[in-house]
């Protein structure tokens, strides 16, 4: 949490620095995804998640600016299947249900080019910085059944992994790091409404398995509402 608050506070540092500039707010949706997470064997659901932060614009030429942003998101997901799962020389069939909240501050740094004068095409790089993590699920075979509340994700995998689920260890990374682009169209008033698309280069789990279906990495759309003052 210290990290958070030292990061929210450059940003305001430098957005009070910065001459040429305006500041803004944003709230809105986003629709996350566990990019490749246990294949297509498996129903995966998306939560709508909030979204909302700030972000300082400057002004680099007639067309093109500079926006980082501070950044509230919340991932939400479910994942529910049956598998064969090895144990002992045994295969047993499994039913499980699992879902996963994890809080990050993000920090997109921007590039803006304005197409028409109203439209902005954005691109650049995000840092996801994780603030928390939790899960619950339910696991169920012949070795036995188990409903695990709420409580860190960590923890909650590490079960799972008792009944010989999955072979994802009990660490999720601190830290998520991608790509994000979209389009941001003006509106009067000082309003502007904004979509954007982003893909995570990280795994968000530590995998011991050569398994590429273990591994997840964060995809999301997001829409949101933004006004400049």
């Amino acid at each position: 949490m210290n990290k958070s608050v030292f990061i929210v506070a450059v940003f305001f540092a430098f957005s009070i620095a910065v001459k040429s500039q305006s500041i803004g707010v944003r709230a809105g949706i986003m629709l996350p995804e566990l990019s490749n997470f246990l294949g297509s064997d498996f129903k995966k659901t998306t939560n709508i998640s909030p979204k909302v932060g700030a972000f300082v614009n400057v002004k680099l030429s007639e067309k093109i600016s500079i926006q980082p942003e501070v950044v509230y998101e919340l991932y939400d997901f479910n994942v529910e299947g049956t598998d064969n799962v090895e144990y002992n020389s045994n295969t047993y069939p499994t039913n499980f249900k699992t879902s996963f909240k994890i809080d990050y501050i993000a920090i997109p740094v921007l590039i803006r080019y304005q197409i028409l004068k109203a439209v902005n095409l954005e691109l650049g790089p995000k840092f996801n910085f994780l603030l928390s993590k939790k899960g619950e699920g339910e696991v169920d075979n012949n070795l036995g059944s188990a409903t695990i509340e709420s409580q860190d994700l960590d923890d909650l995998i590490q079960k799972f992994n008792v009944f010989g689920v999955d072979k994802i260890s009990g660490d999720t990374s601190k830290m998520d790091v991608g790509i994000v682009g979209g389009v941001n169209v003006d509106l009067p008033k000082s309003f502007g409404v904004n979509a954007r698309y982003y893909v995570g280069f990280i795994d968000l789990f530590d995998v011991n398995s050569t398994n590429e279906n273990l591994k997840a990495r964060n995809v999301s759309l997001s829409l949101t509402l933004s006004y400049t003052f």
